[in-house]
């Protein structure tokens, strides 16, 4: 009886064992050390979560009221602003103070409009929309709620852009046109249309400005474009109606959803 009991706790200590291994095996090989704040915007509860990046846990939510499409954070980091595209306050865009982690104020773009795309600018107090019913990029200070530039794209059914990182140009997506528009920000006009398949909506820019990225939702293919010759060098296949797309802070990898 001795012998076989000891045979019983033996096969269950092994059992246990084998239980936790498989549990350690099953945890995350990763472990992220960093800091600073992740705010994450969403839709249908029409709000922000501010979530601690060291701790992982959320330390505010944030109610914006709109049905939120397009985010960017200014470039001192102070302010985050949010596009609306739908629902009767489309030409609303909502600023976040980010030291405050609150509705700092809300931008009435004071015509009939529907804010898309946006990009901060160099200047911490302003930003680029794109105003998708009139096809448009307007230059807001969300400082002031002034409309500081309105610059046609010269094309339809405008609906996001980039902005060059050593330059003053704005690339920007036009889905009914299938184009691009490259917009001289100096200058205030359409330096150049880039023809390309209908359904163009998503894009980026490399980290060093040599090319843009451009999502086809209907064709499922990224178009890799020069920014220097305007030419198109690559086609890449994605999966089913990939739409955004993002480059890593090295620009070897990128991501599309």
């Amino acid at each position: 009886m001795k012998y076989l009991k000891k045979i019983i706790i033996s096969i269950g200590i092994l059992f246990f064992l084998f239980r936790l291994s498989v549990y350690i095996y099953r945890l995350p090989s990763y472990t992220i050390h960093t800091t600073g704040k992740l705010y994450v915007v969403n839709k249908l509860s029409e709000d922000v979560q501010v979530i601690d990046l060291f701790s992982g846990k959320e330390i505010n939510e944030i109610p914006i009221d709109i049905l939120s499409h397009e985010a960017v954070i200014t470039t001192d980091e102070n302010r985050v602003v949010v596009t609306n595209t739908m629902g009767t306050d489309r030409n609303i865009i909502k600023v976040i103070n980010t030291k405050k982690n609150s509705v700092e104020r809300a931008v009435n773009l004071n015509r009939n409009t529907k804010v898309s795309g946006i990009v901060a600018l160099p200047e911490a107090n302003k930003v680029a929309v794109i105003d998708l019913d009139n096809n448009d990029l307007l230059v807001v200070n969300v400082q002031t709620g002034n409309i500081e530039k309105q610059i046609p794209t010269k094309q339809k059914k405008s609906h996001l852009l980039v902005l060059h990182p050593n330059l003053p140009i704005a690339y920007v997506t036009n889905i009914d046109s299938g184009s691009i528009s490259v917009i001289d920000l100096n200058l205030n006009e359409v330096v150049k249309i880039i023809p390309c398949e209908k359904e163009r909506k998503g894009i980026a820019i490399t980290p060093d400005g040599s090319e843009i990225w451009v999502t086809n939702t209907k064709l499922n293919t990224i178009h890799v474009i020069n920014t220097s010759t305007y030419d198109v060098v690559d086609i890449l296949t994605t999966g089913d109606e990939s739409m955004k797309l993002k480059f890593s802070i090295d620009g070897k990898n990128y991501f599309c959803i």
